[in-house]
Parts: structure tokens; sequence; C-alpha cells
């Protein structure tokens, strides 16, 4: 807070209103220094090979193991990259959960080989254990891969998703969905409110 707190007016007396001003100052000098960019919509990453309604697994690394196997029989992840983005996915997931709280868990990885996107959305009606911070199972588990040309890219989707899925009533609508045309049509609808 050292250099974000000097020359705040109105904020030396009151160390709670400094902290809350120093944090809305480096905020908004973030977001004022970001480059304009298009919004990115998880839905127009999906296509209903990449909805998996029924996500079986008994853990995390199950999970995984059944997502990449899932896009690589629907031909949405090309088989040469299989093996590769299954151990990527893991090697994340080991170095610290993906679950990000309220029943929602965003595995993901950036690959040299892949050339361009690849998302897969899963709901578990059950929940899966991603050792979340709030001990809740996950029951939508969003999947991004993305080649490690395109980062930001990466943090963006993130990002998007992450506003998105924090939503409760857009999390209680896709795990009542029965069709992957429900998901990417519910996901729309969301995205543009």
């Amino acid at each position: 807070m050292g250099l974000l707190s000097t020359n705040l007016p109105g904020t030396a007396s009151d160390p709670a209103a400094a902290a809350a001003s120093n944090e809305v100052f480096a905020v908004g000098w973030v977001v004022a220094s970001m480059p304009t960019m298009p919004a990115v919509h998880l839905s127009s990453l999906l296509t209903p090979d990449a909805v998996l309604l029924d996500l079986q697994a008994s853990d995390r690394w199950a999970a995984l193991d059944s997502i990449v196997g899932h896009l690589g029989a629907r031909r949405v992840l090309p088989d040469s990259l299989v093996e590769a983005d299954r151990l990527e996915l893991r090697a994340r997931e080991t170095a610290m959960s993906t679950a990000v709280g309220h029943g929602v868990a965003m595995p993901h990885a950036s690959l040299d080989d892949l050339s361009e996107e690849v998302c897969c959305l899963a709901l578990s009606r059950t929940g899966i254990q991603f050792d979340a911070f709030d001990g809740v199972p996950s029951g939508i588990v969003v999947c991004l891969l993305t080649p490690k040309s395109r980062r930001q890219l990466h943090t963006r989707t993130l990002a998007a998703a992450a506003t998105l899925l924090s939503r409760q009533s857009v999390r209680e609508q896709l795990l009542q969905a029965s069709t992957a045309h429900d998901v990417l049509r519910l996901l729309r609808d969301a995205e543009r409110e």
C-alpha cells in the first residue's frame, strides 16, 4: 500500500478507508491501462459436442480423464493431443486446485501444439470433489485448453467464465439442463444480460 496510499486525499486518518481507496485506485488504474478488447463469451467456444451432460467421476483426476476422453472421442480435440492435454491438466491441478467455489471448477492449461482454443463444459449431478476452498463439490466443470501463444485470451476466457458462473441463477439453470443445446442457449441468454 505504500506507493498507492501516498497523496490520496482523506485517507490518512482512517486506515480502513485508506485501504478501500487504494484497492479502488489500483483496480481502476489496471482497468484503465488495459487495451479495449471485445468481450469473451464462453458460449462462442462451445459446440454441442463439447458439452458433457452427465460427467461420472469419483474424483477430480477421473473427471479430467473423462473430459479429455470425451473431447477426443467427439473429435473436438485431435487424437495426437489427447494424452499431452491430459498430462498438462493433471500437472496444473496438482500445482493448485482449479475449483473456484460455489460448485464450479475450471481446469485449464496452455499448450504449445494446440492451434486453437478448446473448451468443454461438463455437468455432474452429484458433484466432484476438486478441493474447493468452500468444500462444495463441483457440479459444473469448465475445461479450457489454449495455445501458449494466446495467453491473454486464456486469462480473459477464464475471467469471463468465472464472472458468468458466479451467478447462482446461471449455475442452477445449467444443472437442470437436459440437452447440450439447452446448455448453449442458457449460456447465450446469460451472456446477454
